[in-house]
């Protein structure tokens, strides 16, 4: 396990399948040699990408979803995919892992890995409650769940998540008859 420091923050990663996974999600423009930019939204968000080249002539974003790189075009969760700036809207958590760069007078640009991210607010101390967590919505299986420095929780449903993280002086409860999966 790898740590190093951002914004007084000690933030701990690791190497799966040569990609880093930030074990703490940051909206950081840290570019690690080839590795995925994370790029944290919310399920059912929206998430502005931005080319790192703003002096080409022709731009045009692909995905890969796993079979390699594709050209995009508008379209119900795609705005302006041939242009320097491109938006992704009203993103499904199952898209967790999918990439996308921008090519820009040919030449393939970084590239931005989605990651569906929410942090535990505290309101109540139930998992159940969606006013508790950042995006609105109780996470699921594709979601990954930050657990902040002094967060209580007490999961009282079957719950699931991509990954837990829980800061120093944090803790989760599972009441009985109930399940916590973490998916990874």
């Amino acid at each position: 396990m790898e740590f190093f420091k951002h914004q007084n923050k000690i933030v701990k990663f690791i190497l799966k399948r040569n990609i880093l996974l930030f074990i703490f999600f940051l909206f950081s423009q840290v570019l690690l040699g080839q590795a995925p930019q994370n790029s944290p939204v919310c399920p059912n968000g929206s998430i502005i990408l931005t080319s790192t080249n703003d002096t080409g002539i022709v731009y045009q974003w692909q995905i890969n979803t796993g079979n390699g790189f594709t050209n995009l075009t508008d379209g119900s969760h795609y705005s302006g995919p041939g242009t320097y700036s491109m938006q992704l809207i009203n993103l499904p958590s199952s898209w967790y892992g999918y990439q996308y760069r921008c090519v820009v007078d040919g030449v393939p640009g970084n590239v931005y890995a989605l990651q569906f991210v929410t942090d535990w607010l505290g309101i109540t101390d139930n998992w159940s409650d969606p006013n508790n967590w950042s995006c609105g919505n109780l996470p699921d299986s594709t979601t990954d769940v930050i657990i902040p420095f002094g967060g209580e929780v007490i999961v009282d449903v079957n719950a699931a998540c991509r990954s837990l993280v829980l800061d120093l002086n944090s803790s989760v409860r599972i009441n009985t008859g109930v399940n916590l999966t973490i998916v990874h």
